[in-house]
């Protein structure tokens, strides 16, 4: 650039200023200043020596502007305030260096350098362009002006400290802030609107018991507004002989403990006594003292009034069962004595006049020892069921295995008759009563060979093990039942066949499900019409308690 300075090799070390160290020092010297207003180093003026050895030896950003022209001389702390401007900046006029801020400062230059007044500048806002584009810049500066030997104002020195990057982040820390507390509002009123419109009632308290908050949920479930409590104890909403519980709840709360679902009675404002579920938890400050307490009050009246009309109805109804299966009991076990006779009457006149009976007779005859027997099967049947439930035996140690090889004994000749082939694969000892468990397993074996179509009977008895349960599987190659009749069939007195096409009373899998049901179990069918049925049914796995006959489930 014409007229620029130039930096040469001629540089002397003992050149003034002397004793400053650094890039900027050596360029100073370095620098053929002859070209300059300022002349040769050795023809300075002192003040302007001192003020540039003041300026090289300072570790803040300082620079000198010196002479009419206000030639610019500058530290290492400085460079970075120039940018791209360094290191041309040096020995050149500071209003070529600095043309876009230049009408801003003039004012303060001229109060420096015409009235001698030094100035001061916090934070101020600069335009500045030093790395060829325009950029935002914040400066605290001061300009104080340099007297020569004869106390005229030859020049000035300014120390300039740039904010730029500190303004910028406190700046943004001042937004992340707004951000944060418009979003804590917006949660809070948030929070505010889910609070008041909560069905459950939400109170604060001071660990004193004093009310502090009272939300909509409260005034409905006590009739209480928030003017009426907000300041008064919370003992108001307790009956005298609950009080008590007041005082451990504070306790606990003290020790930083939560409360949950603690049910107990409340008093409204009408004098009424509500049942209701308490969830209380500390409210702690910043240090982690517990200083209130939030509650969650939850009107439970209605659920406590269902829960009692539920247990008085359970209540009802096994007391009803328990009348219907003594009824059941008492009146089979009456009506087996007439069976009795009708039966054995029937049989005498079979015997003694069979022959001499015309053949429409007889037949007449038949049907009623054949009715009667029939009852009397129905009469067993019904006393067997009746009994279920009520005269079983305690659980114990039952091998299944031997269990069902006694099934097998009774069955004998029905499996012979039936040409039926059962196969038995390994079964385990189960907690139960042995004797229902063996009727289950029989009325079972007795409906799969009693419903078969044209080829022989076969059945299979085999058994899965779960953590829980022992699943028992007794599958056939019967007739089938169609899906529709899957739930009926467990139903006492249900049939799906007449008694011409298949005998029985229609109770067995009625039994059948008594039984499993009392073993805390489950039975249930599946099956395919023409190609079988396979009948499952669960046995909770059990254990003894050492110390006595209890029975506890081991899968908990």
């Amino acid at each position: 650039m014409s007229g620029e300075p130039t930096l040469t090799g001629s540089a002397v070390a003992d050149l003034p200023p002397s004793g400053a160290r650094g890039v900027m020092a050596a360029r100073v010297r370095g620098l053929d200043w002859s070209q300059t207003p300022l002349g040769p180093i050795d023809t300075w003026p002192t003040a302007l020596r001192v003020a540039a050895e003041l300026c090289l030896n300072s570790r803040f950003p300082m620079h000198v502007w010196w002479g009419p022209e206000l030639i610019y001389l500058y530290n290492d702390a400085h460079i970075p305030v120039l940018g791209k401007r360094h290191p041309d900046a040096l020995g050149r006029p500071a209003a070529q260096v600095w043309p876009e801020i230049w009408p801003q400062l003039t004012p303060q230059i001229d109060a420096v350098m015409l009235r001698g007044e030094s100035t001061w500048n916090e934070r101020a806002y600069i335009a500045l362009e030093r790395q060829g584009f325009r950029e935002d810049a914040w400066f605290t500066w001061s300009y104080s002006p340099i007297r020569d030997e004869a106390g005229q104002i030859g020049g000035l020195m300014c120390i300039a400290l740039e904010d730029t990057a500190v303004l910028l982040a406190e700046q943004e820390r001042a937004r992340i802030e707004e951000q944060r507390q418009r979003k804590a509002q917006e949660l809070q009123a948030k929070l505010a609107a889910i609070v008041e419109s909560s069905d459950d009632g939400i109170i604060g308290k001071t660990l004193d018991g004093v009310i502090a908050t009272w939300n909509g949920g409260a005034e409905r479930i006590f009739g209480y507004t928030s003017a009426e409590v907000v300041g008064r104890q919370i003992l108001m909403l307790i009956p005298p002989e609950r009080r008590g519980e007041e005082a451990d709840i504070q306790a606990r709360l003290g020790r930083g403990e939560r409360i949950e679902h603690f049910e107990t009675v409340r008093v409204t404002k009408d004098g009424r006594r509500i049942a209701v579920s308490l969830t209380v938890s500390p409210m702690k400050n910043s240090a982690g003292a517990v200083i209130g307490a939030s509650k969650i009050v939850r009107d439970i009246t209605a659920r406590k009034k269902a829960d009692e009309s539920l247990a008085q109805q359970a209540e009802e109804l096994a007391r009803s069962n328990l009348e219907l299966e003594r009824f059941a009991y008492v009146a089979s076990h009456d009506l087996q004595e007439p069976m009795r006779t009708i039966q054995c009457f029937a049989q005498l006149l079979q015997r003694n006049l069979g022959q001499s009976l015309d053949a429409d007779a007889r037949e007449n005859l038949a049907f009623i020892i054949g009715g009667a027997q029939r009852m009397q099967a129905l009469i067993n049947d019904l006393l067997t069921y009746s009994r279920v439930g009520s005269q079983g035996a305690a659980f114990a140690p039952a091998d299944c295995n031997e269990i069902c090889a006694k099934v097998l004994q009774n069955l004998q000749a029905s499996i012979q008759s039936n040409q039926a082939h059962v196969k038995i694969e390994p079964l385990p000892v189960v907690i139960a009563d042995a004797t229902q468990l063996g009727q289950l397993f029989q009325n079972l074996l007795v409906n799969a060979i009693k419903f078969h179509g044209t080829r022989p009977p076969r059945v299979r008895i085999s058994v899965q093990g779960t953590p829980r349960e022992w699943i028992f599987s007794v599958a056939d190659n019967g007739i089938g039942i169609a899906p529709e009749y899957f739930n009926r069939i467990f139903v006492i007195f249900q049939r799906l066949h007449t008694i011409e096409e298949y005998g029985g009373t229609g109770i067995g899998l009625a039994i059948c499900k008594k039984i499993v049901e009392r073993h805390g179990g489950r039975i249930w069918v599946e099956s395919v019409v023409g190609e079988g049925s396979t009948f499952h049914f669960s046995i909770l796995k059990r254990e003894r308690h050492h110390d006595g006959e209890a029975l506890i489930d081991s899968a908990g």
